[in-house]
């Protein structure tokens, strides 16, 4: 039986302060990752570039300081794109952009990834367009990544996960 994890990828000020108090620890993980009972591991890193480079297979949040109200608003919840999100996600895409342009139904892609928000959020993925375009151009340059990779020689082959 597959565990679930999530990843909280702190600044170095929060991931400092998270080690030390495990006060502030259940605070951080409480406001970053809605849905906290779901999971039954919780790890704290540091960011680095290092961080924001590994493909990894379990599911990521970007944690700013929780009690910084400048960067938080304690209303809000960041959406975690999890597999099944992320699956639709592509699929969708794979849908509308044919019709997208002049013949299709669609004008322009922005009317796209409106239509692919909406069709997220009525699966119960609660994402807007913004977040939805972000995630498939960082899930295509991804893509491209692992494909120059693997175009040099002499490299360990890397796949990606979405990969077709």
């Amino acid at each position: 039986m597959n565990k679930r994890k999530v990843d909280v990828v702190c600044s170095p000020g929060t991931y400092k302060r998270v080690t030390i108090d495990p006060h502030y620890r259940e605070t951080v993980a409480a406001n970053s990752v809605p849905d906290l009972e779901n999971y039954d591991e919780i790890v704290f890193s540091e960011y680095t570039q290092a961080s924001t480079d590994v493909d990894s297979i379990t599911e990521s949040v970007n944690v700013d300081d929780p009690y910084d109200s400048s960067t938080w608003l304690q209303d809000q919840k960041k959406f975690v794109w999890l597999d099944s999100s992320t699956k639709m996600l592509i699929a969708k895409v794979k849908e509308y952009r044919p019709l997208v342009g002049k013949v299709g139904s669609l004008k322009n892609k922005s009317q796209m990834w409106n239509k692919i928000s909406q069709d997220l959020t009525a699966c119960g993925h609660e994402v807007n367009t913004s977040q939805v375009q972000a995630k498939y151009f960082s899930l295509e340059r991804q893509y491209k990544k692992v494909q120059l990779h693997n175009s040099k020689t002499g490299r360990n082959r890397l796949t990606c996960p979405y990969q077709r």
